[in-house]
């Protein structure tokens, strides 16, 4: 690393080439939400309440993935490939029994939603739609696997095109289908059989990737491999699945008390999860340089990463409140106007929040955001929209405000702890020495 490729440009440019991969789904499912909110607020309501449902467990299994990019990294940085092949093959299983457990998840969200007290219509709706959705989780997780695949093998700018061909296709099967019949459930069909048809064509494309030379692994390196991504993914996959419980039951909360404003609320989540496609793009490439710059033993160049990460993510936080503190006073008093300025605050946390958790997951330290995460998402998140919400009589402003509480606090809390573990290494006190200087650090057992 040096003049010619600073570590701030590196970020962005992998960066944006991942987010785009992600941007894809996310503008396609913004706009199947605006086809299906032609069909009225019912099943506008049980499809937004299944999507924000399906992508918590979605996310938190692709985070269980991303435990990839650390094994996977360092092996490269270390020139493994017997490692890295155990690596991927390990995945490979991982992301098998991630689709099995995410599919049946998604078979039960009726009746789950009955015994919380939702609306009996709209858990008959959303349960329908549920089972719909379910088909298409395999391959979602797939192509998320594929993802990662082609970003270790230097091939992430072919895999993001396909997303976004991908992402054009499944809207257009949607678009028909509603057209076609005017039933959430032909949509979320259509969506499925996008899902499948997308992962067919990436595989006939991308196919094993440029390193498909790499060595058969043995059963016992590839055992000792799902054992490591497994140490590294669940406590990533926990901290990512309480992220998304948190806004999920915010939804939860506001189908129980108000379901009049789940429209809103839902595509005001959806908006900030959007939001969040470039803050994603440079948490993930965070995670990936700093796990090869590990592998190398370069813990100078890795703190350097690091601290930019840091910085490009407190910048597009502060850039994006910003702007939406601003575009509030010009928006018309409604549902808009008033989740406006609380889901940018939002937005901010959580962009922090993803950036500084995966510079220090890159560390091994995978464990340290949980204790943030129990007290930040479940405690003061999901603990506050209860209380001001339903509780103080606030209705839905209240229950961003414990969002954004929540996740405020959580934000400074990892911020704090990644600068710590990342000491200016230009620093003329030569703090950079004390980075992974504990052995423990470098196993992930923190």
């Amino acid at each position: 690393m040096n003049a010619s490729n600073p570590p701030a440009g590196m970020l962005m440019r992998l960066g944006a080439t991942l987010g785009l991969a992600q941007l894809a789904p996310l503008a396609t499912s913004l706009a199947l939400a605006a086809t299906v909110a032609r069909l009225g607020q019912a099943p506008f309501s049980a499809f937004m309440l299944v999507a924000t449902i399906n992508t918590t467990l979605f996310v938190a299994a692709a985070a269980l993935l991303q435990a990839l990019f650390i094994v996977g990294g360092r092996a490269l940085g270390r020139d493994d490939a017997d490692g890295y092949a155990a690596a991927r093959a390990a995945a490979s299983r991982l992301t098998l029994a991630c689709a099995v457990a995410c599919a049946a998840a998604s078979l039960a969200t009726g009746p789950a939603l009955a015994r919380l007290g939702v609306d009996h219509r709209l858990a008959a709706d959303a349960g329908r739609i549920g089972i719909a959705a379910a088909w298409g989780v395999p391959a979602g997780l797939a192509m998320a696997l594929l993802r990662i695949r082609a970003a270790l093998a230097g091939d992430a700018a072919r895999i993001s095109l396909i997303y976004v061909a991908g992402g054009v296709t499944t809207f257009s099967l949607g678009l028909a289908a509603q057209h076609a019949t005017g039933n959430a459930v032909a949509v979320a069909c259509a969506v499925s059989a996008g899902a499948w048809l997308q992962l067919v064509t990436a595989m006939a494309i991308v196919g094993r990737g440029p390193q498909s030379h790499l060595p058969r692994p043995t059963p016992a390196a590839v055992a000792g491999a799902v054992r490591q991504l497994w140490g590294f993914g669940w406590p990533v996959a926990l901290v990512v699945f309480l992220d998304s419980f948190a806004l999920s039951a915010s939804s939860v909360i506001v189908a129980r008390f108000w379901p009049g404003e789940v429209a809103a609320h839902s595509t005001a989540l959806l908006a900030v999860t959007a939001g969040l496609v470039l803050p994603l793009g440079v948490a993930q490439a965070t995670l990936q340089l700093i796990a090869v710059a590990s592998g190398r033993g370069e813990p100078g160049d890795a703190a350097r990463l690091a601290r930019a990460a840091v910085r490009l993510a407190a910048g597009f936080g502060a850039a994006v409140a910003a702007a939406c503190a601003g575009a509030a006073a010009l928006v018309p008093a409604g549902p808009v106007a008033t989740l406006l300025v609380p889901a940018a605050a939002l937005l901010a946390a959580q962009a922090v929040i993803v950036v500084a958790a995966s510079a220090l997951r890159s560390a091994g330290l995978v464990r340290a955001p949980l204790g943030y995460a129990l007290v930040g998402y479940v405690g003061l998140a999901v603990g506050g929209a209860l209380l001001f919400g339903p509780g103080l009589g606030l209705g839905l402003p209240g229950v961003w405000l414990g969002l954004v509480l929540g996740f405020g606090v959580t934000a400074a809390a990892v911020t704090r702890r990644a600068l710590c573990h990342y000491p200016d290494p230009d620093a003329p006190t030569g703090a950079a020495t004390t980075v992974f200087s504990h052995p423990t650090q470098q196993r992930g057992v923190s």
